[in-house]
């Protein structure tokens, strides 16, 4: 199956160290049970992309609380979404300026 394609990028204008990601697709209270596929990658230069996670064939329910991806440390200012027609929320958290779940 291939991954539908709606994307959503940022451009965080500087690059930074990261190491976490949050996402938040539209929620439909648990009603239809939507699984989303998705990747997600990373550029420095918005040209040459690497992906970073890859959940093009997951078959689990989306829950309401967001998706959080926890990685080693990157360097990034690009970050892309595509997969999701209806992302509501994307995070992209600096190396230590969050607390680790």
């Amino acid at each position: 199956m291939s991954i539908p394609t709606g994307q959503s990028q940022v451009d965080l204008e500087k690059e930074y160290e990261v190491d976490e990601i949050w996402l938040q697709p539209w929620w439909d209270n648990g009603e239809n049970g939507r699984a989303y596929k998705y990747t997600i990658e990373a550029s420095i230069n918005g040209k040459t992309w690497q992906r970073i996670v890859d959940r093009s064939k997951n078959t689990t329910p989306h829950r309401d609380v967001g998706e959080s991806y926890i990685l080693n440390p990157f360097k990034v200012r690009y970050v892309r979404v595509t997969g999701i027609n209806h992302l509501c929320e994307m995070k992209v958290y600096r190396h230590g300026s969050t607390p680790r779940k």
